[in-house]
C-alpha cells in the first residue's frame, strides 16, 4: 500500500482524495462506537438523577414564585434540579430558561432535556424529560408529577426542548 505521501508524487489526486476519505470515515466510526456505551451510561445517570428529583419533590404542591418544599413553580423545579442532581446552574425564569441551553429536536430527545409549553396567550410552562414520552413537572392543579407528553391537552402546547447537560 503507497502512502498518502506517495500517491502525490505519482499525481494521482482522486486516490488521494480517496484514501483521505477513507482515513476519516473510519476514524468518525470508531469514535461512535467508543462513545456508544459511555451514552447508555450517561443516559441511565442522568435517569437515576430524575428518579432522586422526583422522589424527592413528588406531590410538593404548586405555588406561584414558590421555591421550596411548601411550594414550588415549574421554572424553580427544573432550577433546583439542575443545580442539586448535576450541578448546572440554570436561569430562575421560564422565559430566560426557553432562551439557554441548546435547542434539540424532537426526535433526539433524552432524559435532562426541558420541554417547554405554551399554557396561555403570556403563560409559559417547562418540564424535564425523565423517559421517553414523559416529563417531570409543577402542575399547577396537582403539584409535583410525571406527565405524559403524548397526552393531547401537553402535546398540542409544546413549543420546544432544550438540552442543558
Amino acid at each position: 500500500m503507497m502512502s498518502i505521501q506517495e500517491h502525490k508524487q505519482t499525481g494521482n489526486p482522486i486516490l488521494v482524495q480517496k484514501s483521505i476519505f477513507f482515513l476519516l470515515a473510519i476514524i468518525i466510526l470508531a469514535s461512535c462506537a467508543s462513545t456508544a456505551n459511555y451514552s447508555a451510561g450517561r443516559v441511565k445517570v442522568i435517569e437515576n438523577k430524575l428518579d432522586q428529583a422526583y422522589d424527592r419533590w413528588q406531590g410538593t404542591r404548586y405555588q406561584l414564585g414558590g421555591d421550596n418544599s411548601r411550594g414550588i413553580d415549574c421554572s424553580a423545579l427544573m432550577m433546583l434540579i439542575m443545580k442539586d442532581q448535576f450541578g448546572v446552574q440554570i436561569p430562575r425564569t421560564t422565559d430566560l430558561q426557553i432562551k439557554k441551553g441548546k435547542k434539540v429536536s424532537p426526535k433526539f430527545l433524552m432524559p435532562g432535556d426541558f420541554v417547554f409549553f405554551r399554557t396561555g396567550p403570556r403563560q409559559l410552562h417547562v418540564g424535564v424529560i425523565i423517559r421517553p414520552g414523559k416529563f417531570m413537572h409543577a402542575s399547577t392543579s396537582q403539584g409535583v408529577i410525571i406527565s405524559e407528553l403524548n397526552n393531547p391537552y401537553w402535546n398540542k402546547r409544546i413549543i420546544g426542548f432544550r438540552r442543558f447537560l
